[in-house]
C-alpha cells in the first residue's frame, strides 16, 4: 500500500507553485482535491502578477474573458443589452471563477484581454493568429467599454478583491445607464485592503474620462473605509488639478498602515496628500510612508509628514528640501523611526538620523558620509541590527569605522564595480562580533574583483557567520572558497545565491553545492 500525504500538506505544496502557472495547471488535473485547492491560486490574479514574468498569451487571454463572461448574472447581461452589446450564452463553468479574483492592479491587461476575445468571438481569429499579434489596434470601443464595466461590476459585487488599481481609464461611466448600473450595486468591498491610484493624463483630452474617474473615486469613497495600504503613483505629467476626493479617501481610512507617494516630478496631488496629513486623527495606525522625488522645503508638506506620530518606517527616494532652515519641524516631531530607507536624496542622511531616526533598527542607504556615520554611532549604536549600504572607495574607511563599532546582526553591502575587490579585501578585519548574516552584492567578473578578495574576507573575519548571501557571477572558484570556510565553521547554516550565470554551470559546480549541503548547510537560490 502506497503512503498518502495528509490533506494539510497540499495547500502548502501548491502555495509554492502560485507563480508557476504551467505546473499549477498540471496539478489541478490530478484529482478533485488538487483541483479544489489549486483553482483559487490559478485564478486569484490570472492576468499578471508582480511576482512573476509568466504572463498569458493573447489566445489564453481571450479564453479567460470567455470564462468570466460565462459567469455574468442577468443584471450584467441586461446592462450589456441596454448598451447594444449582445453576447451568446456560454455554458456555466464548474466553478464561479470570479469568486477567486483577489488582485486586479492593471486595467490595461483586462482591456487587451477583452480585445482578444472580440477578435476570437466576432472576427473569427484563429489561435495561431491571435498568439502572433504583437500590438492590437482595433476600434471596438462601443463593445469593449460596456464589457469592461460589466466585468468590474461583477468583480465588485463578489466582494473578493483585496488589491485594486484604478486610473482615469478604469471605468467608462458616460451616461445614465452606466451610472444607474453602478449606483444600484449593493456591495461593501470589505475585503479590499490595498488601493493603487495611478495618476495620468487623459491623452485623448476626453472629459468623459475625467468624469468616469471622479465617479469611480466617489464609489471608492462610499464603499471603502478599511484600506491598509494606499499607493498613489504619478505615471505621467498629470495636470495640476486638485483631486480632493483622493485626500478624502485617505483621511477616512480607519486602519491605514502604509502610504506610498510615487512621482517622477512635482505633483500637486502628492503635495496636498502630505500637507493634509497634519491635523487628521484617523492615522493612528499609519506606520509606513514611501515618498519619491518630492520637494519638502514647503513647511506645510514637511509638517504633514512630521505629524504622523505612529510612523515607524520611512522611505525617501530622490527627495529634496530638508535643511537647517526647516529641520526644527522634524526635531519637534514625536516620530521614532525603526526603519529608514534613504536613497539618492539632495540632503544629508544626518538630518534624519539626528531628529526622527535616533532609535533605528534597520537602515538602508547609499549616502553614507562622515557626519551621518557619527550620528549613527551616537544615536543608533545600541539599536541598529540591520544595515544595508551602498559604498565606494570614497567612504571605505568611514564605513569600516562605522561597522566595527556597531552591534548589527545583518549586513548587506552593495559595492560599486571599481571598488568591490578593495573593499572586500580588508572587510573581514572590521566585521563586528554580533554579525550573523552577511550579504554581498556586486561580485561580478570585473577586473576589480577576484576570488582572492572573498577568500581574504572569510579568512580575516573572526566571527561566527551563520549565513552568507552572494549576488553576482558565482562560479566554481568562488564555491570552493565558500566550501573551505564552511568546513571550518560548524555553525554556518545557509548559503543564499542570487546567481546571474547559473545556466552556465556544469556538473562540477553542482557537486560543490552537494558538498556544502553535506556539511549541514542549506543552499537557497533567489
Amino acid at each position: 500500500m502506497r503512503p498518502t500525504l495528509p490533506y494539510d500538506v497540499f495547500p502548502t505544496i501548491l502555495g509554492y507553485l502560485r507563480y508557476d502557472r504551467n505546473t499549477l495547471f498540471s496539478c489541478i488535473l490530478v484529482n478533485r482535491t488538487m483541483s479544489i485547492l489549486g483553482v483559487p491560486l490559478l485564478w486569484e490574479n490570472p492576468f499578471m502578477s508582480n511576482d512573476s514574468f509568466d504572463t498569458i498569451n493573447n489566445y489564453q487571454s481571450a479564453l479567460l474573458i470567455r470564462t468570466y463572461l460565462a459567469c455574468i448574472t442577468e443584471e450584467e447581461r441586461k446592462y450589456l443589452i441596454n448598451k447594444g452589446v449582445n453576447i451568446r450564452n456560454f455554458r456555466k463553468p464548474i466553478f464561479d471563477y470570479t469568486c477567486f479574483l483577489e488582485e486586479i492592479l492593471f486595467c490595461y491587461s483586462l482591456y487587451e484581454s477583452i480585445l482578444c476575445w472580440i477578435l476570437l468571438e466576432y472576427h473569427h481569429y484563429t489561435k495561431k493568429l491571435l498568439i502572433d499579434i504583437k500590438n492590437i489596434h482595433i476600434n471596438e470601443y462601443e463593445m469593449q467599454y460596456p464589457l469592461i464595466n460589466s466585468l468590474y461590476h461583477m468583480f465588485f459585487k463578489r466582494n473578493k478583491i483585496r488589491s485594486l488599481g484604478i486610473s482615469i481609464d478604469t471605468l467608462k461611466v458616460i451616461d445614465s445607464i452606466d451610472q444607474q448600473f453602478f449606483n444600484d450595486i449593493n456591495i461593501s468591498l470589505t475585503n479590499l485592503t490595498q488601493l493603487v491610484i495611478y495618476l495620468k493624463d487623459d491623452c485623448y483630452d476626453n472629459n468623459d474620462n475625467q468624469q468616469s474617474f471622479d465617479f469611480l473615486l466617489d464609489m471608492i469613497k462610499k464603499w471603502c473605509h478599511n484600506f491598509k495600504h494606499i499607493r498613489i503613483s504619478n505615471l505621467l505629467v498629470f495636470n495640476n488639478q486638485k483631486l480632493s476626493k483622493v485626500q478624502e479617501i485617505i483621511n477616512q481610512q480607519q486602519n491605514l498602515q502604509k502610504l506610498d507617494l510615487i512621482t517622477p516630478k512635482e505633483n500637486i496631488v502628492i503635495n496636498d496628500t502630505l500637507s493634509n496629513l497634519n491635523g487628521h486623527h484617523n492615522h493612528n495606525y499609519l506606520s509606513e510612508i514611501e515618498i519619491h522625488e518630492t520637494d519638502l522645503s514647503d513647511n506645510s508638506i514637511l509638517e504633514g509628514l512630521a505629524s504622523i506620530n505612529s510612523l515607524k518606517s520611512l522611505f525617501l527616494f530622490r527627495c529634496k528640501g530638508i535643511s537647517i532652515q526647516n529641520i526644527f519641524i522634524l526635531s519637534n516631531s514625536l516620530i521614532i523611526l525603526k526603519k529608514l530607507r534613504f536613497i539618492s536624496n539632495e540632503f544629508s542622511l544626518g538630518l534624519i538620523i539626528s531628529t526622527i531616526g535616533k532609535s533605528l533598527k534597520e537602515l538602508i542607504t547609499n549616502q553614507l558620509d562622515e557626519e551621518s556615520s557619527e550620528f549613527i554611532l551616537i544615536h543608533c549604536s545600541n539599536s541598529l541590527t540591520n544595515l544595508e549600504i551602498g559604498i565606494n572607495l570614497n567612504v571605505q574607511h568611514i564605513f569600516y569605522n562605522l561597522i566595527k563599532n556597531l552591534k548589527i546582526f545583518h549586513l548587506k553591502i552593495n559595492c560599486y564595480k571599481e571598488s568591490t575587490g578593495k573593499i572586500l579585501n580588508d572587510l573581514g578585519f572590521y566585521l563586528p562580533n554580533s554579525l550573523k548574516y552577511l550579504s554581498l552584492v556586486g561580485l561580478f567578473t570585473y577586473s576589480s574583483f577576484k576570488v582572492e578578495h572573498l577568500e581574504n574576507l572569510l579568512l580575516n573575519c573572526n566571527i561566527v557567520l551563520e549565513s552568507l548571501e552572494i549576488y553576482g557571477s558565482v562560479n566554481y572558484n568562488l564555491l570552493v572558497v565558500i566550501l573551505n570556510y564552511i568546513k571550518n565553521h560548524k555553525y554556518f547554516k545557509s548559503l543564499i545565491i542570487d546567481n546571474l550565470n547559473r545556466k552556465e554551470w556544469k556538473e562540477a559546480e553542482f557537486l560543490l553545492l552537494k558538498d556544502i549541503s553535506d556539511y549541514g548547510s542549506k543552499v537557497i537560490f533567489n
